[in-house]
């Protein structure tokens, strides 16, 4: 099982950690997202939002659709049959003026642990 998390990589020569949004498996951790590339964050928040952006910018699908179930839209409670969805099956059903980059955004969350197989 694979276990996302912001997590501390080192310290630097003063004392302050550096952190990765990073996958463990196995005892094994690696950085994921931009991270791998984006040089580490001075807090978990900034990791988790760097691993936010990534999800963001690779896997929101804005095309979600249920075609024989009304379900009422997460932000006004209007009535639709679509919705968006980020990986890991994170789905948020919004009407047409609700989904969009920036609802998702504020509806999405990452500061917490993800598991998966």
């Amino acid at each position: 099982m694979n276990y996302y998390d912001a997590r501390e990589r080192q310290k630097d020569g003063k004392g302050i950690g550096i952190f990765d949004y990073t996958c463990m498996n196995d005892d094994q951790i690696w950085p994921v997202g931009y991270c791998p590339s984006c040089g580490g964050h001075q807090t978990k928040e900034e990791a988790y939002e760097c691993y936010k952006k990534y999800e963001l910018d690779h896997h929101l699908h804005l095309d979600v659709e249920s075609h024989d179930t009304q379900h009422k839209c997460e932000v006004c409670g209007e009535w639709t049959q679509k919705g968006a969805e980020v990986s890991h099956g994170r789905l948020w059903w919004l009407c047409d003026a609700h989904r969009n980059r920036e609802t998702v955004e504020g509806l999405f969350g990452v500061g917490y642990t993800i598991s998966s197989y």
